[in-house]
């Protein structure tokens, strides 16, 4: 037997409505507006991919020498700044050790300035 729950149902009166949005990226935004960071303001407003520009910022390579994997790095690092993770966390979290994930915050704050 397979039942059809509505969770919309249980919160919407009659003629209610519900909104769900989802706003790209707005932790990352709020750091960059908090923060003031050019780089990372840069990042947001260039009508590209957001974590390939910052990947590439970081790494001081060219955008399209950004693969998935250091994408998803730079995206990792972004939101651990954000939530406030720290190197053994982030490292658990990326596959590597402690020390080297110490040293891509590092790093990655000393290409974003305005984070530190």
């Amino acid at each position: 037997v397979i039942y059809e729950i509505m969770l919309s149902d249980n919160f919407l009166t009659s003629g209610g409505l519900i909104l769900a949005a989802d706003y790209s990226q707005l932790e990352l935004r709020i750091l960059a507006h908090l923060s003031c960071d050019c780089h990372l303001i840069q990042a947001l407003n260039g009508g590209t991919d957001v974590f390939k520009s910052i990947a590439a910022e970081w790494k001081m390579i060219d955008p399209e020498a950004v693969g998935d994997r250091t994408r998803q790095q730079a995206k990792q690092i972004c939101y651990g700044i954000i939530y406030g993770i720290g190197a053994k966390s982030l490292g658990e979290q990326m596959g590597i050790d402690e020390n080297e994930a110490a040293n891509y915050i590092e790093s990655f704050k000393s290409r974003y300035t305005g984070l530190d």
